[in-house]
């Protein structure tokens, strides 16, 4: 193979080689400074392999389809490309017959144009001639068109969208517009003129006039007419509008040499236009937007091929005639505001009903929206014309962006062309974005005025449920910091530039300060009383915290915990609900508790099942604090532990775990605090927490959501059990913890991988490997940095993964909050499925087996309803608690595919 390679290089020295044994995937870059870059993909899928080598031979194969390609320097006369052999010069037909034959782009071969010079100049000699002596404007007042009904164009295949258009799938405001500006159908009204003209075979028409005749490139024109007999038949008709497609006049370049070189290349091909495309992109979007014909688009009545006085046959659409102005007109210039306002949201539901449809305008501008008013005269509106330039899905797996929004707010502002309605009014009343729209707009507004930034609402917003020891105050602390909020919610008028979502984790309410989408709860006032008593006391919706009336708390008894879940059961879900049907598009919920005492992990446990209950859909994810095995805070906790492990288990999607064992110890060995505090503990969980959810706070382009994020990491749907790595950590607070070192990209990558980094106590041992691993990297970092670190720690073996899946790791870019200064550049965390993590379960089920041997102090659980027949409860956590310790166990395996088929066993 290296052979090989060196003949390759030797001959295309930039040229990039994919090769496969059909087990693994070698992609090899072009060699820099003599040295070599590849990639290594391992596959359990031989044909995907073959698929993939397939896919880019034929992408680097195949020529353009909408270009004549440059030839080569020596082209190789004999080749034989895809589209088909070069025409012999001597074949080509003559001038004189082409011109007096072929009447449209479509006549010509297109894939023949594109591969044979001799038949593109031929192409471009018949535009040279139509365009001197041919007329753009086709057909004059009082001409007479026969046409063929519904015609077929055989040059084009028909358009089916993918996805269908409901109506009730847009908004009820929308709806409301839709209804107050329907428009009856002129034809219908006019013996039933629509039913019959769909129904025919023929028909005719007389030109009243011209309306546009297009730009002088352009391949549309517009003329008002009106129906004067169908089937042979005479009929009266209202006027309707006849817009003809002509791509004849569509403007090609043409070189100075282009006469004189007789060999001169056809590269100079600009995009040739097909009428017929256009046609049927514009034929479909109308046809598709039935629902709303009448209303924000004219009345349609259909696709036909009309033949002119002049014998030419032009295909064409007739459509409702609508009279009204443009936006560049003094009319609408000079209406009040409050028409200058409905007309402006008018627009904002047309191009919502667009987006709902699926039909993408991609050549926006003012003259396609006509300015109406209703007949009773009470209502400006909008029609929107001109679908030529549309898309719409036709393959699920094709994306299809939105630019419905932009372009729509663009034009009313005058972006795209001269308009005269007022600029201030557009943009204070055209809305928001929906929630599915990507792209962030910024519209210019006069000089010494701030530009107005145009962004939809995070379509992922998270509700937490904090209710561990204070750990999600110090959580929203952070969160307040690095989106530049202070302590009364208010945003830091120098924190506008930032780029972030802070809708992700917070709304605003109706004086525009954030409050967190969160949840407080405690069965004991004294850890939420110092919220409520610290500086960030009103940062909090005062309606989701909830304390316990008796503030007993649990005892530190898990039953007690749950016992109390089921008499606040309706006030917490209440909290619930409220802040879901306040979001969005709700994704998920993120749950931050401890598992050792009474309330995190009991009324946790309780609080996890009716989530999963009422929620199915959608993504719970934990943090959860596991006890200090070797110092237990609480003699029960084994028995708190396992219980919860149990919900943990069998009603969470992703567990983060954060072990009190393994904080102590950072703590110590970083920020060099030997005890530390409630407080320096929480701020390196909250450090951790803020990581995590970092790309989806400052957004780019991967692992923007959480669902993205956990289906990465999580193959399989109990071993959902992650650890955290983070580097480098440093406390600003602690005079010994301040440090600052040169930190690269490498540097960080290899010590989130180092077992001392980890936020978890795990026992080592030689068969523990990697399910998978994300890491985020925060910073200002070049990729091309990250891939050479991947190749290093693959080249020394730093991460051992499992021989049945994929042994990658996955890299997500971020950036770092402009507001919080950091005293270094890259930083990182590591987000690792790892089967060491088994360890820690069976240290939980050691624990728990040497109380429960005993039956120690179960006299406090035996008082609970749960436990009142007996403790087949403890049992039955056991058992799962078991389950999960040997399938992490089989991960290791090779055989992992088969376990649960009745091999496990031999694990």
């Amino acid at each position: 193979m290296l052979q090989s390679l060196d003949r390759i290089y030797d001959e295309k020295p930039h040229s990039y080689v994919i090769c496969t044994n059909l087990e693994e995937i070698f992609v090899f870059w072009a060699p820099k400074a003599k040295e070599r870059f590849y990639e290594r993909i391992s596959t359990s899928k031989p044909l995907l392999a073959i698929r993939i080598i397939s896919a880019a031979y034929l992408d680097h194969t195949l020529s353009c389809h909408s270009y004549i390609p440059s030839p080569d320097d020596n082209p190789d006369e004999g080749l034989i490309l895809p589209e088909g052999p070069p025409v012999d010069p001597n074949e080509l037909p003559d001038d004189r017959e082409v011109f007096n034959t072929h009447v449209r782009h479509s006549d010509f071969d297109l894939p023949t144009l594109m591969r044979d010079r001799g038949t593109a100049l031929q192409f471009l000699r018949w535009k040279e001639h139509i365009q001197a002596t041919k007329a753009k404007q086709v057909t004059f007042p009082d001409d007479i068109l026969s046409a063929t009904t519904n015609a077929p164009m055989h040059a084009v295949p028909e358009i089916i969208p993918y996805y269908p258009f409901h109506l009730s799938d847009t908004t009820s405001d929308t709806l409301d517009h839709l209804r107050s500006i329907q428009r009856v159908c002129p034809l219908s009204t006019a013996g039933n003129l629509s039913e019959r003209l769909q129904k025919s075979r023929k028909f005719e028409i007389q030109i009243l006039g011209l309306v546009s005749k297009g730009s002088d490139g352009g391949i549309c024109s517009v003329y008002r007419c009106k129906l004067i007999s169908i089937d042979g038949d005479d009929v009266e008709s209202p006027t309707i509008c006849l817009k003809l497609f002509d791509d004849r006049f569509q403007r090609i370049e043409l070189p100075d040499e282009y006469e004189s070189q007789e060999d001169a290349p056809a590269h100079w091909f600009d995009k040739t236009v097909v009428a017929e495309l256009h046609l049927r992109q514009e034929d479909s979007a109308y046809k598709k937007l039935t629902p709303v014909q009448g209303s924000i688009v004219p009345w349609y009545y259909g696709c036909h091929l009309f033949t002119l006085p002049s014998g030419l046959s032009l295909h064409g659409i007739l459509l409702e005639y609508t009279p009204g102005v443009e936006l560049d007109s003094d009319e609408v210039g000079g209406m009040p505001s409050e028409r200058q306002i409905q007309l402006i949201q008018s627009c904002r539901h047309g191009a919502r009903v667009l987006d709902v449809a699926d039909i993408v305008q991609h050549d926006w501008h003012p003259h396609q929206i006509i300015v109406h008013t209703t007949t009773k005269g009470d209502i400006t509106h909008a029609i929107f014309i001109d679908f030529a330039s549309v898309t719409q899905t036709i393959e699920p797996d094709v994306f299809t962006y939105l630019f419905n929004f932009t372009g729509c707010l663009v034009s009313l502002t005058g972006g795209l062309g001269h308009v005269t309605i007022s600029r201030e009014l557009a943009i204070e009343h055209f809305g928001d974005p929906d929630h599915w729209y990507a792209a962030t707009l910024i519209v210019p507004r006069k000089p010494n005025k701030e530009s107005v930034v145009f962004k939809a609402p995070d379509p992922f917003p998270f509700i937490q449920i904090p209710s561990s020891r204070g750990m999600g105050s110090v959580y929203w602390q952070r969160l307040c910091a690095e989106h530049g909020i202070n302590r009364e919610g208010i945003l830091e008028e120098w924190a506008t530039e930032g780029g972030d979502r802070k809708d992700v984790f917070f709304y605003q309410a109706d004086d525009e300060h954030y409050i967190p989408r969160a949840i407080l709860v405690d069965l004991e006032p004294r850890v939420i009383n110092t919220i409520l008593t610290s500086p960030f006391a009103n940062l909090y919706n005062p309606e989701n915290i909830f304390v316990s009336k008796d503030g007993g708390g649990a005892g530190n008894i898990w039953a007690q915990g749950y016992g109390a879940g089921e008499k606040i059961y309706e006030e917490v879900m209440e909290m619930v609900d409220r802040e879901a049907e306040g979001s969005d598009s709700l994704e998920g919920f993120m749950l931050m508790h401890s598992i050792a005492g009474g309330t995190g992990s009991g009324l946790g446990s309780f609080v996890l099942e009716r989530l999963n209950d009422r929620f199915p859909k959608k993504l719970i994810q934990t943090y959860s604090v596991f006890p200090n095995h070797a110092e237990p805070d609480v003699v029960v906790q084994p028995y708190n532990s396992l219980l919860t492990l149990r919900r943990l288990v069998d009603h969470a999607d992703s567990v983060v775990v954060l072990d009190n064992s393994a904080l102590s110890r950072i703590a110590a060995d970083r920020l060099h605090i030997q005890n530390p505090s409630f407080d320096q503990t929480n701020q390196l969980v909250s450090t951790v927490i803020a990581a995590s959810t970092q790309t989806l706070r400052y957004p780019s382009y991967m692992n923007n959501d959480l669902v993205g994020i956990v289906a990465s990491l999580i193959p399989t749907p109990r071993c959902h059990f992650l650890m955290t790595s983070y580097t480098p950590f440093t406390g600003d607070q602690i005079d010994q913890a301040k440090s600052t070192r040169k930190t690269t990209v490498l540097d960080v990558m290899r010590r989130l991988l180092q077992p001392k980094n980890r936020m978890v106590s795990t026992t080592p041992n030689k068969t523990a490997c990697y399910i998978s691993i994300l890491n985020i990297i925060q910073g200002n970092v070049d990729p091309t940095d990250v891939h050479q670190s991947l190749l290093r720690i693959r080249e020394r073996q730093l991460a051992n993964f499992i021989p049945w899946g994929p042994a990658s790791i996955q890299v997500a870019l971020t950036r770092k909050s402009p507001y919080v200064a950091a005293s270094h550049r890259v930083s990182g965390l590591m987000l690792a499925n790892h089967t060491s993590i088994a360890s820690l379960f069976k240290r939980m089920l050691d624990q728990y087996d040497r109380l429960r041997r005993r039956n120690a102090f179960l006299e406090q659980y035996k008082k609970e309803k749960m436990f009142e027949n007996g403790y087949e409860e403890f049992d039955e956590a056991r058992a799962t608690v078991e389950e999960l310790l040997r399938e992490y166990k089989a991960c290791e395996s090779p055989d992992y595919i088969s376990y649960g088929t009745g091999e496990a066993d031999a694990v």
